[in-house]
Parts: structure tokens; sequence; C-alpha cells
């Protein structure tokens, strides 16, 4: 038994929740270690302004000693450990630190907003006076009041975490606040992604009943376009395909019936005729031979006919490209042309170029294209009149040219001449008309030449029909 996977709507709500989640988490990593390097920071500052009131302190304290004692050195402080500071700073007069500072008034300095974890004090040329080596310290100058000259330094070491309890409660207060900031937005995600997806499903359930529908041959599909993303441009196609299966489906069931008349007049004629010559009603002789073998080269040119067109549409059609002068060829077949004018009562001119234009093309191809336009005039054109082959070239292209007079196609009539079984008059008589299919096949040979084949109203009253094919010396295969 096959078993099913995730629906389509959970599988597009795994997938955009999946994406929130991981973009959520990802922002809430990268502010979690935004607000510990700033939060780092921001203790930095603060033990580098306590750094400094103490620099200030030790300063003041060496100037008060050397006016005491001239012979003071500032490496004598190297005499006081880290207690040692804490009773200078204890002792320290409050009104001498406003007398020397000029600071407002103060209820007292608290030695332990002084008290550091590791302390250590160097002179002015680096060594070390008291305290031990310290591994990315904080550092400031101690700088001699009046003159203004670097005393020493003091180092203590760079925060890494809190280092009071109120540091620790407003980290864990902003890491709670950052959580659940997180978690509003993943279910913020949630909701959407559940939306998104929802959406999502039911537009492509409509995309897929209507594709079912095709292969079920339902060809009367209309799917909604709405919006313009990648699933209405699929929409579109859908129905754009759809039109064309239903146009397909005509031209078949057209086809059918085109390809039923065709055959029914001929074995119509042939059932009539044999029935008439076993009632004894007509006697087999030689004009009742001729209406006979008439009717079956009929049905032989249609089946000839057809066969080619199938092969023409498969592409299986032979070609044999070989350089090809056009105003020699076309000289080479005008005798014909020109007498086959002649018995149809028209008067046929031929217009060829001073230069000489070379294509590659397959002659007998090229012929045979030639003689079922020219033989469309022959039948067609009212007598007398005149039918004119011309060749020119135009547009960077070689144009082979036939046009006839009167009677014309309507306007309208254009796009179906090249259509299968289509003929101009509306009786479809095959004593005008031929199999239907000559330009049909026309238009196949003239696209495996990488050529088009256009008809047009002509100047001389009828039909033209134009045949272009690419620039000479271009290979067409």
């Amino acid at each position: 038994m096959k078993k099913l996977g995730l629906s389509t709507g959970w599988q597009l709500f795994i997938a955009i929740a999946g994406v929130a989640l991981i973009l959520v988490m990802a922002t809430l990593v990268g502010i979690r270690l935004y607000f510990i390097h700033n939060f780092n920071n921001y203790l930095s500052a603060q033990e580098t302004q306590r750094m400094q009131e103490l620099a200030v302190l030790i300063a003041d304290y060496y100037e008060r000693q050397t006016e005491r004692d001239e012979d003071f050195r500032f490496e004598q402080l190297g005499e006081l450990e880290r207690g040692g500071v804490r009773r200078l700073l204890a002792g320290l007069s409050i009104a001498q630190w406003r007398e020397s500072r000029q600071q407002p008034q103060s209820d007292g300095l608290d030695p332990l907003r002084f008290s550091f974890r590791n302390l250590a004090l160097y002179s002015a040329d680096g060594d070390l006076l008291f305290g031990r080596e310290i591994d990315d310290p904080i550092q400031v100058s101690i700088v001699e009041p009046d003159s203004g000259v670097t005393l020493g330094y003091l180092r203590t070491g760079r925060p890494q975490g809190p280092l009071q309890p109120i540091d620790e409660v407003f980290q864990q207060q902003q890491m709670a606040a950052i959580l659940l900031a997180g978690f509003a937005a993943l279910v913020v995600a949630a909701l959407v992604a559940a939306i998104l997806a929802r959406r999502l499903r039911r537009r492509v359930s409509t995309l897929t009943r209507a594709t079912r529908r095709l292969a079920a041959g339902a060809y009367d599909v209309e799917v909604p376009q709405q919006g313009r993303d990648e699933l209405t441009a699929l929409a579109a196609d859908i129905n754009a395909l759809a039109r064309t299966l239903r146009a397909a489906a005509g031209q078949r069931q057209a086809f059918m019936a085109d390809i039923a008349h065709e055959l029914r007049t001929p074995l119509t004629i042939l059932q009539a005729e044999l029935e008439a010559l076993e009632d004894g009603i007509r006697h087999l002789d030689a004009q009742e031979m001729g209406l006979l073998q008439g009717q079956v080269r009929q049905l032989t040119q249609l089946v000839d006919d057809l066969h080619m067109l199938a092969d023409a549409d498969a592409g299986s059609l032979r070609y044999q490209w070989q350089p090809l002068t056009l105003n020699n060829w076309l000289q080479e077949q005008w005798p014909v042309l020109s007498h086959q004018a002649e018995q149809a009562g028209l008067k046929a001119t031929l217009k060829l170029p001073l230069q000489p234009l070379s294509i590659k093309a397959d002659p007998q191809r090229l012929q045979q294209l030639l003689m079922n336009v020219w033989s469309n005039s022959m039948r067609y054109t009212d007598g007398p009149g005149e039918v004119e082959l011309e060749l020119a070239q135009a547009d960077n292209a070689v144009q082979l040219i036939v046009r006839d007079s009167a009677p014309g196609v309507a306007e309208s009539a254009m796009k179906d001449i090249f259509r299968r079984l289509y003929r101009g008059e509306a009786s479809r008589n095959r004593r005008l008309g031929g199999s239907g299919l000559g330009l049909a096949i026309c238009e196949r040979i003239a696209q495996a030449h990488a050529g088009t084949l256009t008809a047009t109203q002509s100047a001389l009253g009828g039909l033209q029909i134009c045949l272009s094919l690419p620039d000479p010396g271009v290979t067409s295969q």
C-alpha cells in the first residue's frame, strides 16, 4: 500500500514556518551577541570612569606628598598594596578633595567604589609598581594636575560579565525581554505561515484540478489569474494550453469531417458508376473507364497528399541541401509554368533581378512548392487574366512572389489560406479545387527552409503568395 506523505498545505506551512523560525532564531542569537557586546562595553566604560577617578585621587595624593617631601618619588607608591590604596582613599580629607578638585559638597568618598578585582600600578616607564600583569586590560593615565606630565598608569581587567548584582539583574531582564520578543515573533510567524500556506494551497489545488481536467480531455478550463507571481504565470500558461487544446480538438474534428467529405465524393461517384454497370444501365467503354480512373486518381492524390503532410508535420521529409542560383533555376522552370498559364488562358510574366541570387535549398522540394502555388493560381484565376512570377531581394531576404489577377480572396479568409483542406470557393467543388492540402504542404516546406510563406492581396487584383528565404549564404538545415 502506497504511503501518503504530508499534504501540500502542511508542506507549505512547514516550509514557511521553518524559514521564519530560522530567521527568528538567527535574529535572537544576533541580538543576544550584540547585547552582550554592548553590555560589556558599557561595563568597560564604567570601569574606565572609576579608574579615571582613582587616577585623579592618586595624582592628588602624589602632589600633596611632594609638597611635604621634595624627595618623594612616584615609584614609592608601589609600597601601597590594594588594602593600602583603600586606606589611602579612606584617609583623604573631604575638604582637601573639594579644595583640590573644585567638586561640589558631598557626603564623602566610598572606598568600595574603587574596589577592583585586579588592579595594577605602573610607572611612566612601564615598570610594575604593584599588582600583577593583566591580559586585555583597561588602562588610564595618572597625570600630574599642574604640569600635565604623565606620572604612571593604572590597569584593571576588562569586564566579561556583570560586576555588581544590579548588573546581573539588568542582564537577566534584557535576556527575558529578548526571549519574549522572540516567542511573540514565532507566534506571529506561525500565524502568517498558516495564512500564506492556506492561500497557496488553494491556488495550487485550483491549478491541480485544472491540469487533471485537461488530462481527462475537458478543455473548457479557465483558471482565475490573480497577482503577478509565478503561480499566476502558470495559471496563464494553463489557460493558454487549454485554448490551444480546444483549438486543436476543433481542428481535429473539422479535419476528420473534411477528410470524410473529401473521400465521400469520389467514393459515391465510384459506387454509383459501378452499380450502373452492374445493373446494365451503363456499359464499360473507354469513356466510362476514364471516369472511373479519374475518381481513383483523385483518391490516390488525396491519400498521397495526406501522407506527405503527415511526414512534413513529423519532420520526416528528407531534404537534399545544395547551393542553388534562383535566377537560373527559375529560367529552367519557366517553360513548364508558362505553358500551364497559356492552357488556362492566362498571360504569364517572369521578373528576374539583374544580380544573381543564391541560396542553399532542396531544388526538388522548392520545385514542389512553386508548382503547388502556381497551380493554385491557375485553378482560381479567371481568364482572360494574368499571373506573375517575381524574384526579388528585400529586407535582407530573398523573396519568390507569385501574384495573380481576379478574383481575389477576402481579407478575413487570408488566415485560412494555408489551412488543411481549405478552398476559396464555398462549394468545395473538385472541378476547381484540388485536395486542399497543397498550400499546407508548401508552408511546411518553407518552414524547413527557415523561411516564411505569406498571403496578401495582389496588385493585379487577385492573390499574392510570397516565399521569404534567409539571406544568401545562410544554411537552412
